[in-house]
């Protein structure tokens, strides 16, 4: 029953005075979820919604249309794993998309930041063709993981929004699944503002996204842009994407829903909001009272059982008026989806927008002002939300009942009244329990659901068949099994196991219980294969052979469980016998008495009281002759030593201990005066008659007393030769050891008259045996176990030699010492080594040394090298020459060595044999007795002696070229020079004056060509002059002028004709008589005018008067006179006869007359007239 005070609508108080500015005190959030099935609310407490409409548009302008077709580019859906049944929504996702849709689903894990999971994961994508975003919102934003995304924090996440552009295909769409988010001015501006960040056709959720049962839809109804991908959708997903927060206050709290209930007060400015308390009322614009019914779902008495089938639900609240009921209102009913006591308060219940919005309720009564009476919600939400409750898909936290109507003096009962409590009736269909069988073809043997099986010690066994089964009652899933083991005589020892590999289940086994629980809901596929697979194992050596019974028991999720029993037999089998010895080693020494091998050794076993038997085994470094094992008889154990195998062997039944005291018994000795030391190793093994023990060791370390080797050398001595091969120091040497047969070391050490740098023993290694020379201190150190013969061997091969070539002839003692393997050292035996010296050659060690050397000097000078040379043992040596083809051109100091040429040999004119400036000579030093030569290849190089001569020219034509020759043609010049010097005498040629660029010269011929024929004219110049410059490879240089003529070509025709005659052109004239004399030359060149200069006499003295040939047509024009003449030329005509025309005006003749060339054009003209009446010519 309820534990409510009874609840009173009372004024705010100070501390619970909840802002009207709900921006300002909430993010937009609320608690409460609303269920479907409800009755509708009127149109005075509701608000409606924005119509869904374009981005930017007007609400009368909106559409709602359905979005496009899906596409087929990439897409990717991002969810935020916050929200309630997360996975349960991925899934959904991938069970509802269309086959062949690209569709990758990103989570967002709790506490990440989902802005900056999206904007990480698309910097890794390109051409992505959509963007699913599915999270909480709300009418102002989203809340993606731990980022929330509004107007307000727009700013802050605007580069990483505008990044997204990057990823997406050009016609990329964004969509966005949470709640309402479009259903506000704020949340519309919030959808434009993503639009053009991230460059994507947006759409979003006027109203709930998610199940439809719970008032959602998969539909996004607004949208900015043309939106080509189709939306997803999950409709198993039993939740929506609405988002809400309770606001943390003074003895409040804090979470988040699935869905929000916003309810505001009636007044103008939406007022305060009420809290509800027990004991008082007031008056109101708003009533809220919060009731729940504690503990009405389990498997107690009076509770509906989990898993129930919930089928009618009628909740009863008794209202007492207290002064008038005032008028009718309406009660609203929603179930709260968070947490709450008696002590809670709540600070707000608003979404964070004015949107007067409420969803629908779990119920609706209106009351008719009737008081004293029980109101009765009966809708079809409360059966949901019981339903719910039973499934355990969701938590009782009670019904929240609110009124917008003025409420006041009302009095709602609460549990603790006592009369008219608030009564809630369910009428319920009691669940099916699940089935289980571990049998089900009962091939065990065992009756009904149980199993019958066996367990043979060391084999763990199944405790069901492998065709047990699970069978389903009203749920599918499972939510837990146990295993409890009855009866464990053996204790800890007894273990159950199972394998959950693949599945959700957790297996924890309880060792101090004997109870193996699995826990995690999954299916019932799972749990069966998790029940095949449990076994049974008993950990013990010797394990009670009583019958193990075990219940195992499994639960749904509606907490209904089936049980069965399965039987297990008890094999136990005989297990050997075992035997521990001390860890450490056993210490003896030679000529010790009998030593106990083992006096801690145990011996154990399982499942037998008694033996029969024991082994005892020298198994390591066994010697016959000298080891033995003893044994004296006892308890009917009688022992057996066979020195053959080095094997004691114990026989007759006697108990565990007494075997052990028989094995402590045992000694061990070694008769040897002279005994290995290497370890022994023993083995004991002990047998109950059918199974032997595993062999356990002891090891027994021999000390042998020791006696130190002896070195004997050779009399006489050892004699070596300067420069000889290495002698044998002593070839006789012996070495003895009366009780070790090896020996670990020696040394061999000049110890008289050792010179270091000089003196040498030398040592191959052998036999084991290796060597380490130390010149410091003339030691020989040899190392090595070896058989002492092997040792002696050794030494005798140790040689000694002298590396100086001029040794000390003082006798070399040398010791010789040996150690054995116990580290005793013998004596120290000594022979000595005479060493002879003999004189050594001189040797030349100038230009390098050697047999031979090349040396170059420079022509002109004498000094050629200075021979040097070294003898060790000899001083005052003597130089000279002992031969070479050129031996007679040189000359060397006896005592200096100085070489030197008698006459200073000349590179241009050599004189040694080859005639190649290489002179040949041996030179020779000795010491008197011995000597030493080096042959000398001497080569004379050239000086520089000379400068370049004069540069002449080596063509004998002559130096001209024709007026607009071609380039390249040559002008009767090749320049030649010579460098006397014998080489770095290479000439080359350049011109230094090239006449303007007209001239060039081949640099290594000589040879001078044109350069530039345009510049060559005859007429403005008859001839040029160029400078050629020879260069020597030396750096000197001469030079050298020379003219070029050029000969004239005929490049124009006769020049103008002109009047030789001084005398005045005149004529007498007669009255009405005029006489005229014109002469015209034409000279016609290609491309030029034609100029006609005639002299008229007619008043006009000396006046010009100007003609032009164009086309072939010579224009003449008399400014004065009255005649105007033409002369015509035809193109393309070669050659023409003379023509002559006559021409008659006013009483003149002219006659003209004509020839024509190619290329040219002359004539002349004859003018005579006669100006008066009768004349003519």
């Amino acid at each position: 029953m309820p534990r409510h005070a009874r609840l009173l609508i009372e004024e705010l108080e100070p501390r619970l005075l909840f802002s009207s500015d709900v921006a300002g005190v909430l993010p937009p959030l609320g608690p409460l979820q609303n269920d479907a099935g409800a009755s509708a609310i009127t149109s005075a407490q509701v608000a409606p919604a924005p119509a869904a409409q374009e981005g930017g548009t007007e609400p009368s302008q909106a559409t709602a249309a359905p979005l496009a077709q899906q596409v087929t580019g990439q897409e990717l859906a991002f969810v935020d794993m916050s929200v309630d049944g997360a996975q349960d929504l991925v899934d959904g996702l991938r069970n509802d998309q269309a086959t062949g849709r690209a569709i990758e689903i990103v989570q967002i894990m709790p506490g990440e930041d989902g802005l900056r999971v999206i904007t990480d994961t698309l910097a890794g994508y390109q051409d992505v063709q959509a963007v699913h975003v599915f999270s909480h919102g709300d009418e102002q934003g989203l809340a993606i993981g731990t980022a929330r995304l509004d107007g307000a924090s727009l700013s802050t996440y605007m580069q990483d929004i505008a990044a997204w552009s990057a990823a997406m295909a050009a016609d990329g769409d964004l969509l966005l699944y949470g709640c309402n988010l479009a259903s506000s001015h704020a949340g519309q501006a919030l959808v434009n503002e993503l639009a053009l960040l991230s460059g994507a056709d947006v759409a979003a959720s006027t109203d709930l996204t998610g199940a439809a049962v719970l008032g959602g839809n998969w539909e996004l109804e607004y949208r900015h842009g043309a939106i080509e991908a189709a939306a997803l959708s999950a409709t198993s997903w039993e939740h929506t994407l609405a988002t809400v927060t309770f606001q943390q206050g003074v003895g409040g709290y804090t979470g988040t829903q699935d869905t929000y209930l916003e309810m505001l007060s009636g007044s103008a400015n939406n007022g305060d909001k009420t809290s509800m308390v027990a004991g008082r009322a007031l008056v109101q614009s708003e009533s809220q009272v919060l009731i729940r019914f504690d503990n009405i779902i389990g498997t107690g008495p009076g509770q509906i059982p989990p898993g129930s089938i919930i089928t009618n639900v009628s909740l009863s609240l008794y209202a007492t008026s207290i002064g008038g009921w005032g008028s009718d209102y309406t009660l609203e009913l929603y179930r709260v989806t968070t947490g709450w006591t008696e002590a809670s308060t709540w600070n707000s219940l608003g979404s964070g927008i004015d949107s007067e919005k409420v969803s629908t309720a779990d119920g609706s009564v209106t009351s008719r002002g009737t008081a004293n009476a029980y109101k009765s919600f009966t809708d079809g939400g409360l059966i949901s939300t019981l339903q719910a409750w039973a499934d355990g898909t969701a938590t009782n936290n009670g019904w929240m009942i609110t009124s917008a109507y003025n409420s006041s003096n009302n009095t709602f009962n609460s549990s603790e009244a006592a009369t008219n409590q608030p009564k809630l009736s369910v009428t319920y269909i009691t669940p099916t329990p699940p089935g289980m069988d571990l049998d089900a073809n009962n091939s065990s043997g065992a009756a009904g659901n149980n199993y019958s099986g066996g367990f043979t010690e060391g084999t763990p066994a199944r405790i069901a068949d492998n065709d047990a089964t699970i069978t389903a009652g009203n749920s599918t899933n499972m939510s837990g099994m146990t295993v409890t083991l009855n009866n464990r005589p053996n204790g800890t020892s007894e273990v159950l196991a199972a394998t959950t590999t693949g599945t959700n289940i957790t297996a924890n086994y309880n060792s101090a219980t004997g109870v193996l629980t699995l826990s995690g809901t999954d299916t019932l596929a799972k749990y069966q294969q998790v029940l095949r697979s449990i076994t049974y194992n008993n950990l013990s050596d010797n394990p009670d052979t009583a019958t193990r019974t075990l219940t195992i028991t499994v639960t749904d999720t509606y907490g209904q469980s089936a049980s069965a029993t399965s039987t297990l037999t008890v094999t136990a089998v005989n297990d050997a016998p075992t035997v521990t010895t001390t860890g450490s080693s056993l210490g003896y020494t030679e000529n010790a008495g009998a030593a106990v091998v083992d006096s801690g050794v145990t011996v154990s076993d399982a499942d037998n009281a008694n033996l029969t038997g024991a082994t005892v085994r020298i198994t390591g470094n066994y010697v016959n002759g000298q080891d033995l094992l003893s044994f004296l008889a006892q308890n009917g154990i009688t022992g057996l030593w066979d020195a053959s195998t080095g094997t004691l062997t114990l026989s007759g039944a006697a108990t565990v201990a007494q075997y052990q005291a028989a094995l402590r018994s045992i000694t061990y000795t070694n008769s040897s005066d002279n005994p290995s030391t290497a370890a022994r190793t023993v083995s004991f093994t002990v047998t109950d008659g059918a199974l032997a023990s595993t062999a356990a060791t002891r090891s027994i370390a021999i000390t042998a007393v020791n006696d130190a080797p002896v070195v004997s050398t050779s009399g006489g001595s050892s004699g070596f030769t300067e420069n000889g091969s290495a002698v044998a120091v002593d070839s006789g040497l012996s070495v003895s050891d009366a009780d070790s047969a090896n020996l670990n070391g020696a040394t061999v050490r000049i110890t008289g008259n050792y010179a270091n740098g000089q003196d040498l023993l030398s040592f191959t290694n052998q036999n084991g045996i290796s060597g380490s020379w130390n010149a410091s201190t003339g030691t020989l150190t040899l190392s090595g176990s070896a058989t002492v013969a092997q040792y002696q061997t050794a030494l005798r091969s140790i040689t000694y030699s002298n590396s100086s070539e001029n040794p000390s002839t003082a006798a070399r003692t040398v010791s010789f010492t040996v150690t054995d393997t116990s580290g005793a050292a013998s004596n120290a035996a000594t022979r000595s080594v005479g060493v002879t010296a003999v004189n050594d050659a001189p040797v030349i060690t100038s230009n390098s040394g050697g047999t031979s050397a090349s040396i170059s000097i420079g022509e002109n000078g004498t000094a050629v090298t200075t021979i040097t040379a070294t003898d060790v043992d000899s001083g005052g040596l003597v130089y000279s020459i002992a031969g070479g083809a050129d031996a007679a051109r040189f000359t060397i100091d006896s005592s200096t060595g100085v070489l030197r040429f008698i006459t200073a040999p000349d590179f241009e004119a050599p004189t040694d044999a080859g005639g190649n400036n290489v002179y040949d000579v041996i030179v020779q030093v000795t010491d008197g007795t011995l000597t030493d030569t080096q042959a000398l290849s001497v080569t004379v190089t050239d000086v520089d002696e000379f400068d370049v001569g004069p540069v002449s020219d080596a063509n004998a034509a002559a130096n001209q070229v024709a007026e607009n020759a071609a380039n390249g043609s040559t002008v009767g010049i090749t320049a030649q020079a010579a460098d006397p010097d014998g080489s770095n005498n290479t000439i080359t040629y350049s011109l230094s004056n090239n006449a303007g660029g007209r001239f060039t010269i081949n640099a290594s011929t000589g040879v001078v060509t044109l350069a530039n024929g345009t510049l060559l004219n005859y007429e403005a110049a008859t001839s040029h002059s160029i400078t050629v410059l020879a260069t020597s490879s030396d750096g000197s240089t001469s030079s050298q002028g020379f003219t070029i003529n050029l000969t004239d070509v005929n490049e124009f025709a006769v020049g103008a004709v002109s009047d030789a005659n001084a005398a005045a052109n005149t004529v007498a004239r007669g009255p009405g008589w005029q006489q005229q004399h014109h002469h015209l030359f034409v000279k016609q060149q290609r491309g030029r005018a034609i100029h006609d200069q005639r002299q008229h006499r007619r008043g006009h003295p000396g006046q010009r008067h100007p003609s032009e040939l164009r086309g072939g047509h010579l224009a003449q024009h008399h400014r004065a006179g009255h005649q105007q003449r033409r002369l015509h030329q035809q193109p393309g005509l070669h050659h023409q006869p003379h023509r002559r025309q006559r021409v008659r005006r006013r009483g003149c003749e002219r006659r003209q007359r004509r020839s024509q060339h190619r290329g040219r054009e002359r004539g002349q003209w004859q003018h005579r007239g006669h100006h008066g009446p009768g004349l003519g010519s």
